[in-house]
């Protein structure tokens, strides 16, 4: 029985994409980083001198993480695999909502007047940021090819397409060249892989290349069905 084979799905697409995300929560630092040094420069003592402080120190923390985060990203390792991707606490969200918080006590400073939806946003950041592994750890279970001695399971992409679970009896065809791999399975059911678009895109290729020798295989092994008469 041969081992099962498993390759963890991961998009450089997506990685820009939260690389972008991350830059949007850094802008807005930039201000607050002003606002803070201002905040420090024209209030000496008391509650406006060290709001500023805090804003200096929670907008600086912040773009100091995200240059970091885009450091990291752009120093894959040999293999071309991902980098590593931390499944603890995400310290830019943190520091993120830190921010948000400083934004929220700036506008009741100024205007005496609570900002909810501010405080809300720092509130949702806060629980992305502390819950960031278990969501991480849960996708990374789900985005994975599985082969197996009985089959296939492929996720869905995430805007189309069904997943793929099917025993080698229903899959269709497996096919292969050096940018591209489809599956077809029965019901219509395909997946679509660009692999010039995958961390682990090598491993894929050579995974998928394995597939198709199991289903034929498979199907030398199967006779084929006749149609009563």
């Amino acid at each position: 029985m041969p081992d099962p084979i498993t390759v963890p799905l991961s998009s450089k697409r997506q990685q820009r994409a939260q690389l972008v995300q991350r830059l949007n929560h850094a802008i807005p630092a930039f201000g607050l980083l002003q606002a803070g040094l201002a905040a420090m420069r024209d209030e000496h003592v008391g509650f406006g001198f060290y709001l500023g402080v805090f804003e200096l120190v929670s907008s600086a923390v912040l773009i100091i993480l995200t240059v970091r985060e885009f450091k990291r990203a752009a120093r894959p390792s040999a293999q071309g695999h991902a980098p590593h991707a931390h499944h603890g606490v995400d310290w830019v969200d943190i520091a993120a909502a830190f921010m948000l918080v400083a934004e929220a006590l700036e506008h009741w400073h100024l205007k005496h007047h609570i900002s909810r939806p501010t405080v809300l946003s720092a509130m949702t950041t806060f629980a992305l940021g502390l819950s960031h592994g278990r969501i991480v750890a849960a996708a990374s279970r789900r985005r994975v090819v599985r082969i197996t001695d009985g089959g296939v399971f492929m996720p869905g992409h995430p805007f189309r397409g069904r997943k793929i679970d099917a025993s080698w009896a229903e899959v269709e065809s497996i096919e292969v060249d050096e940018t591209t791999a489809v599956v077809r399975a029965r019901g219509g059911r395909k997946r679509r892989f660009d692999l010039r678009d995958m961390h682990h895109g090598s491993q894929l290729r050579d995974a998928l290349r394995v597939a198709q020798d199991r289903l034929a295989l498979y199907r030398a092994a199967t006779p084929p069905m006749t149609t009563a008469e």
